[in-house]
């Protein structure tokens, strides 16, 4: 049940509800990122855009994207090397 936000390429703008997110809610596709309307893409600057806007969907009912597993590409990297 960690948050996600420490694990994220500290040059990023965060939006502030992005420190709601734990690990436990991406893998479950209920963090909150996506909507009906909204759907990231896996690219960087997707993902990127994403944490930048921040929750969309404060319920956090589960709803699936795929921007939810590409973030784990980028905290992994960036644990490796947060350079």
């Amino acid at each position: 049940n960690d948050t996600i936000d420490k694990y994220l390429p500290a040059y990023w703008v965060k939006h502030p509800s992005i420190r709601t997110i734990t690990f436990h809610q991406l893998l479950r596709h209920a963090a909150g990122l996506t909507t009906a309307t909204v759907d990231y893409g896996t690219d960087y600057q997707s993902i990127r855009n994403c944490i930048s806007t921040g929750v969309l969907n404060p319920s956090k009912s589960g709803r699936y994207g795929n921007v939810n597993f590409g973030l784990f590409r980028i905290m992994f990297a960036y644990m490796q090397d947060p350079t």
